[in-house]
């Protein structure tokens, strides 16, 4: 079992004005941009491990997800390899990305 924190929302800033603009949850972020790509769906079978990352993201900000290896492993490479924002973006975006690829870091050592 590998563990994760849903991480806070992010607020969006223009790097060249400094004006905040619309924050954007963790949940949001993962519909938006990876719960569309279609590794869920390709093979079908993926689709079970696609409804048990979905059910650990719909969790509120800072619970811990809970995942089995394998259902990580997908979601790690769609996080890995979907298109991502321009750079300016990405860098305040980033932390939702590091929540799933480094999920495990603190391994659940309360799993038997």
């Amino acid at each position: 079992m590998l563990k994760a924190r849903v991480p806070t929302s992010v607020t969006l800033k223009d790097s060249i004005t400094g004006k905040t603009g619309q924050t954007l949850s963790f949940k949001e972020y993962a519909y938006s941009h990876w719960f569309t790509d279609n590794r869920w769906v390709t093979p079908l079978t993926n689709i079970d491990i696609f409804l048990k990352v979905k059910k650990e993201v719909d969790k509120p900000e800072g619970a811990d997800m809970n995942f089995e290896d394998a259902d990580q492993t997908l979601f790690a490479e769609i996080v890995r390899t979907v298109p991502h924002e321009p750079p300016l973006i990405y860098l305040q975006v980033k932390k939702f990305d590091d929540a799933i690829l480094c999920a495990g870091a603190h391994p659940d050592t309360t799993a038997k």
